[in-house]
């Protein structure tokens, strides 16, 4: 039981990095997008939580909400844009 919950947590960490990999390299000439998007990945890490496009997406979301200064709404709605584009569309829908 330990060894599978091991290297389900192994698989689940290579995904992870992979699909920020994927961001990173989407959003070459974005710095500001791929510096904020590793920003709210490491957030969601220290929180214990899966980082996913579904978690990146709500998380830029709960951000945007609560920000009141507009050039930092501008960021996170570009970010927002990238993590958005490049989320695999969902079967059967």
């Amino acid at each position: 039981m330990w060894r599978h919950e091991v290297l389900r947590k192994m698989h689940q960490k290579s995904n992870e990095q992979d699909m920020l990999r994927q961001f990173n390299m989407e959003c070459q000439s974005s710095f500001p997008e791929r510096e904020l998007l590793n920003s709210i990945a490491l957030q969601l890490i220290n929180k214990g939580s899966r980082v996913t496009h579904k978690s990146l997406i709500l998380q830029i979301l709960t951000e945007l909400e609560l920000e009141k200064d507009n050039k930092k709404k501008d960021l996170l709605r570009s970010t927002l844009e990238m993590v958005v584009g490049g989320t695999p569309d969902d079967e059967g829908f």
